[in-house]
């Protein structure tokens, strides 16, 4: 196990009068964002030199510094949008690229948004509809994903941690759906338009 020590120096302009907790509150959760991004890089940064400083150490002489990555990464977390550029290096046996952070964080490719970001919205679709869960979320934090991410994301969770046996014997007399919009077809492929399922 590694061990980072990471020094960061905050400024915070605190009035004359009037100060209540409540301010400082109201204050430390507008500030919440940017003090956990500014860790979250640092923290990145730290685990980036050690990472490439193992892979150094594992293969002498193999994998070679390469700048970094053109684009930022972008990852959503539960406080925001955080962008990081991931320095990349080049495996001289092979030629190819490799992003050393990305693989040591198990970080999915194509994945903006991390799970602790869709709690809220995957705990609320269960009581609500996914846009509305979507909706809540948004106004609660001010960002937040939309209802097909939700829905994805509540898709993916119920296949790989739900294992219900098949129910088809089960006579249900009732049927719960969410509003979420659906576009209607009628007999010979009329367009009925967008409706909310009910």
């Amino acid at each position: 196990m590694s061990e980072l020590e990471i020094k960061l120096f905050f400024k915070f302009r605190i009035p004359d009068n009037e100060l209540t907790v409540n301010g400082i509150l109201q204050g430390l959760e507008e500030q919440t964002p940017v003090i956990l991004n500014t860790m979250l890089e640092r923290i990145f940064k730290a685990l980036e030199g050690l990472t490439i400083n193992k892979l150094n150490q594992k293969h002498p002489g193999r994998y070679v510094l390469n700048g970094h990555q053109r684009n930022a990464r972008k990852l959503i977390t539960h406080f925001g949008a955080f962008r990081y550029r991931m320095a990349q290096m080049i495996d001289t046996q092979t030629g190819k690229h490799i992003i050393p952070l990305a693989r040591e964080l198990a970080l999915d490719p194509y994945k903006q948004y991390q799970a602790k970001a869709m709690e809220s919205n995957i705990s609320l679709a269960i009581h609500l509809s996914f846009a509305r869960a979507s909706r809540e979320v948004m106004r609660i934090r001010g960002h937040g994903p939309s209802k097909s991410t939700t829905y994805r994301w509540f898709m993916d969770l119920s296949r790989t941690h739900g294992r219900w046996p098949p129910m088809k014997e089960i006579p249900y007399r009732f049927l719960m759906a969410d509003s979420t919009g659906v576009h209607l077809q009628g007999l010979g492929g009329v367009d009925l338009g967008q409706k909310e399922l009910r």
